[in-house]
């Protein structure tokens, strides 16, 4: 009777412990946590440990506060707290829940309190919540930073991984304070501190090394092969000179099995060596094409070069014949379905795989993607700090968890994150980009150009998002400026140099071009290259919303669907206005922008009036992961009277109006092969009416670069069509260049190109071919560039798509689409330090144009000839400042004006400006400016007489309502009453500067 009456008890026990799981398993509770996942045996006990149930490994499975969890000797678990907390549980482990902290956002409460009765326990939190404290036989730690490792055995240690960490005697007065680097041990209850290079080697069971064996290798022993598992080991212990020693080895003692290959191309990839990596999974898989991890090399290095369709090739030769590929086939299916912005596919693909594998941090953060896209943050914040909890040691789900952290307004736990990314793989550059973009966002610059330069180092000195696990393309990252922490703090000539160098090595990237045409989109100094970088990059940016933005407000790292409106308005002292309206926006796979403005100004004299309405549209969508179409249209209507009083300040005004209507219709296309790969085509009209005169013109442009080596080759063609006052003019050309990376230190640039020209009068059925050679050589700190070439002017209503610069110099400056030019310069760039450049520049140039085009008096010349020395020094003072001293000398001689032809004109011109801008942590941006120019004049056409002017200007801008609104103020004081400006282009002409004292005041709102 007794004997029946205890298994009628212990079938009650169990029935009672059934219905608690089934009562607390669906639930979302207030405290608690999840089990991620397990592995083996793993008790959970109700009563502080006196009886214990065995856990069913169900994934999802939440157990409430007040638990004890006990984990078999060869068994794991990770689990997911309610406050944010992740933890993994080796084997042999006791960890008590006795009570959770408060659940994010929340701020404030009653911290966490966790016990670990023995075993070894990893800890971290990220989340903006206070963060708990652990109690152990002998001490307790409060967790003050995110990331520990406790263990309590024979002694007991606590290392922090990341952050700071309180540790206190139990009943006693010891307290230590460590940091990372640093690990506590408790022995015979004593403290003591102990320094340690990897605090991650404490955690050996935590370092994850993928398998590299298919079927072929897992047979036998080859000694090449246990090299190779030898060098992954190395790799994923953060040693990549022991692992670059040991891949070598591996290939030289096995060259004929996959296995070696699988690791070479692994450690190849960790450096950044994408093409030899590829090389490398591919000869594996020739060798082994049965081998999983083979295939999956290769199809992860597809994707990150952006060659979809040959990776989508990979994924349908692999056969699924058990558990192991059936997970990887729908961990790809998912993200191929997240390139593809098939959300609920991507879902379901992930969660097949999760059900295989409820371990892996690949199928956590595609599921945490999809999750995000689908409008599900909360739910995605979690799958990414599941992943994060799956691989601790892997350095990109901190990169992305950091970016949706971030999103979510968690800033200091953001860039906690990323940190953390720098540390575990310590060669990737995009935890460092993304954190130049955050930091620039809070107003710090200075931070945002350091971590942009050891991006840039890592990078090879390219200016794209290349993670090393780039799996679902980054799109949005594409679209982050990161020129604008050099705008913050005056350093535009940096900024330049950077893009230079960028366009050379990844002439497809659209950041690229964002950084060389900063100028243009920052301070209105717009010209023919400028606008050709604006036109490249609007072409090559993926749609999204984030194509076009203002980047007024904080910056945005994945691709949510938004439209954002924006009002700005200016005004001036004397009654000038500026009144603007914008949208910008979009969604999966496409983007729009709409802009209207008003412009009114009654000039510096009576007559002199402008006034310009505008408005303008850009849509662009994609037609597929690797194809997108462009369409731009702008009108305007300018009504103005005389310009001279503009350039020439004391003059009276002419009697004079002009009334212009202007409209522009632009189509783009781009698709792009694989990374280095891309067509750009556009196709552009415009038509303006100037009274009775009516101004036509087409435009069809083609241009395909492509990667072969170290050689970035580019082939385009261009043929214009325009009438003016009935008459028509013809060009084509077709120009050839080759960008060729030498070797580390050496560039050297070449082109050729050929230009027809049917134009009534001179140049009927002319015919010419122009070339150019140029040398960029990096020397240490120093770039010494050379360039000689001749060009052929562009239209300039449209930015071209062809080449805009040779080693850094521009190649148009012609006022005239028919014009030519030829120069000769040298260039020398030098980093004084990671906060200090300068730029010297010695250009000779020759320029020659059909037409002095311009009916209102302004001087331009049939032959123009200037020889130029120029030189710029920017420099970061501390934290908050920058310094920009510029300054040059112009020799300028022209021959043949509209109404003298025989004329001929002389001019010197020295000019420096210095600039100082200070940036501070609370938005505010205040600089102060001093330029001085000297001008003498000889020559006999309107005025020769010379110029000496000092101007000091004062800007100051601050932000707002987080970000949401931008007020700023301009004030400018010529100290001189002979002001003179004298255009070179149509550009100096819509860029002119107010001749006279100005006031000038305006307001952006986003919403």
């Amino acid at each position: 009777m007794k004997e029946r009456f205890g298994l009628w008890g212990k079938g009650v026990g169990g029935l009672l412990f059934l219905g608690v799981l089934l009562l607390w398993g669906p639930q979302v509770l207030a405290g608690g946590g999840e089990l991620v996942f397990g592995k083996g045996a793993i008790f959970i006990s109700f009563d502080k440990g006196r009886s214990w149930r065995r856990l069913p490994l169900r994934p999802g499975y939440r157990f409430p506060e007040g638990v004890c969890l006990k984990v078999g000797l060869r068994s794991r678990a990770g689990l997911l707290l309610s406050d944010g907390s992740q933890i993994r549980l080796h084997g042999g482990t006791i960890f008590c829940l006795d009570r959770t902290g408060p659940e994010p956002p929340a701020t404030t409460g009653k911290r966490g309190l966790y016990r670990l009765l023995r075993g070894k326990l990893w800890f971290r939190n990220k989340r903006q919540v206070p963060k708990p404290d652990f109690y152990t036989p002998s001490v307790v730690a409060s967790i003050r930073g995110t990331e520990a490792y406790l263990e309590v055995g024979a002694r007991e240690q606590i290392a922090v991984l990341d952050g700071v960490v309180e540790v206190k005697q139990r009943g006693g007065p010891e307290r230590v304070r460590s940091v990372r680097g640093k690990v506590v041990i408790v022995e015979k209850g004593r403290l003591r501190v102990e320094k340690v290079v990897r605090p991650e080697f404490l955690a050996q069971w935590l370092i994850l090394v993928p398998e590299i064996r298919g079927p072929a290798d897992r047979k036998g022993f080859f000694p090449g092969v246990k090299r190779a598992q030898e060098a992954m080991e190395a790799l994923f212990r953060w040693n990549l000179k022991e692992a670059e020693r040991l891949s070598r080895e591996a290939l030289r003692l096995s060259p004929d099995r996959a296995s070696v290959y699988v690791a070479r191309a692994f450690v190849l990839q960790a450096q950044g060596r994408f093409e030899e990596a590829l090389k490398m999974a591919r000869r594996a898989r020739q060798l082994d094409p049965l081998s999983i991890p083979a295939a999956l090399r290769e199809a992860e290095l597809l994707l990150g070069e952006d060659r979809i369709s040959e990776a989508r090739k990979v994924l349908q030769e692999i056969k699924p014949s058990g558990p192991e590929e059936s997970f990887w086939v729908a961990t790809l299916k998912g993200y191929f379905s997240l390139i593809d912005r098939d959300l609920s596919t991507a879902e379901k693909a992930f969660r097949k795989a999760l059900h295989h594998r409820p371990s892996s941090a690949y199928a956590w953060l595609g599921l945490g993607l999809a999750q995000w896209f689908l409008g599900a943050q909360d739910q995605a914040l979690k799958d990414m700090e599941k992943a994060s909890l799956c691989a601790p040691f892997w350095s990109w789900p901190h990169l992305y968890l950091g970016r949706a952290l971030y999103e979510r307004r968690e800033r200091a736990e953001a860039l906690a994150e990323l940190r953390r990314a720098t540390q575990l793989d310590p060669n990737d550059p995009s935890p460092y980009l993304v954190m130049a973009a955050i930091y620039r966002d809070l107003f710090r610059p200075a931070r945002a150009i350091k971590a942009l330069e050891k991006a840039w180092e890592l990078n090879d000195r390219r200016l794209a998002f290349r993670s090393r696990f780039l799996l679902d393309q980054d799109r949005a990252l594409r679209n982050v400026r990161l020129a604008l922490s050099l705008e913050d703090l005056g350093l535009y000539t940096w900024a330049e140099s950077w893009g230079d160098l960028a366009v050379w090595e990844a002439p497809g990237t659209a950041g690229a071009y964002y950084f060389r045409a900063i100028k243009a989109v920052e301070v209105s100094a717009a010209d023919p290259n400028t606008l050709a970088d604006l036109r490249k990059a609007h072409l090559l940016s993926p749609p999204n919303a984030n194509t076009y933005t203002t980047y007024q407000d904080y910056t945005h790292f994945f691709t949510e669907n938004y439209l954002r409106k924006g009002l700005n308005t200016r005004l001036r002292h004397n009654g000038d206005y500026h009144l603007g309206g914008y949208v910008y926006g979009g969604g999966n796979g496409w983007a729009l922008n709409f802009e209207g403005d008003l412009w009114g100004s009654e000039g510096p004299v009576e007559g002199s009036e402008r006034y310009l309405r505008q408005g303008l549209f850009r849509f662009k969508k994609g037609l597929s992961s690797r194809t997108e179409v462009l369409l731009e249209g702008v009108l305007n209507r300018l009504t103005r009277g005389d310009f001279l009083p503009w350039i020439y300040g004391s003059r009276k005004a002419r009697r004079f109006h002009l009334a212009r209507d202007f409209a522009l219709l632009d189509g783009g296309f781009h698709h792009r092969f694989h990374a280095g790969s891309d067509v750009l085509t556009q196709v552009v009209f415009w038509r303006e009416q100037i009274g009775e005169f009516e101004n036509l013109d087409g435009l069809a442009e083609a241009v395909w670069s492509v990667r072969i080596g170290e050689h970035r080759l580019l082939f385009g063609g261009q043929h214009e069509t325009r009438k003016e006052e009935n008459r028509y003019f013809h060009t084509t050309r077709f120009e050839f260049w080759d960008r060729w990376h030498l070797c580390p230190p050496i560039w050297i640039f070449a082109t050729g190109g050929y230009l027809y020209s049917d134009i009534p009068g001179t140049w009927r059925g002319r015919e010419h071919l122009y070339a150019g050679v140029g040398l960029a050589w990096q020397e240490g700190r120093n770039t010494w560039r050379a360039a000689w070439f001749e060009s052929a002017g562009v239209s300039t209503f449209s930015g071209t798509l062809l080449p805009t610069e040779m080693a850094g110099f521009y190649r148009f400056s012609e006022p005239d689409w028919s014009g030519g030019q030829r120069l000769w310069a040298l260039g020398w760039d030098r980093l004084w330090s990671s906060k200090s450049f300068s730029r010297v520049e010695i250009l000779r140039e020759k320029r020659t144009f059909r037409n002095p085009g311009f009916t209102d008096g302004t001087d331009l010349w049939h032959i123009e000839e200037r020889r130029e020395v120029r030189g710029v020094w920017e420099k970061i003072l501390g934290e908050h400042w920058g310094l920009g001293i510029r300054g040059g000398y112009l020799r300028f001689k022209a021959k043949g004006g509209l109404f003298l032809p025989g004329d001929e004109r002389h001019r010197e011109d020295w000019t420096l400006r210095l600039s100082l801008t200070y940036f501070s942590p609370s938005g505010w941006r205040i600089q102060g400016a001093l330029a001085y120019f000297d001008r003498e004049k000889r020559g006999s056409w309107l005025d020769s007489k010379g110029m000496h002017v000092l101007i000091p200007a004062l800007s100051v801008l601050k932000y707002f309502s987080h970000r949401k609104g931008r007020f700023f103020l301009y004030l400018q004081a010529p100290q001189s009453n002979d002001f003179r400006f004298l255009p070179h282009s149509p550009f100096d002409l819509v860029n002119a500067p107010w001749p006279d004292f100005m006031a000038q005041t305006g307001l952006i709102w986003e919403w």
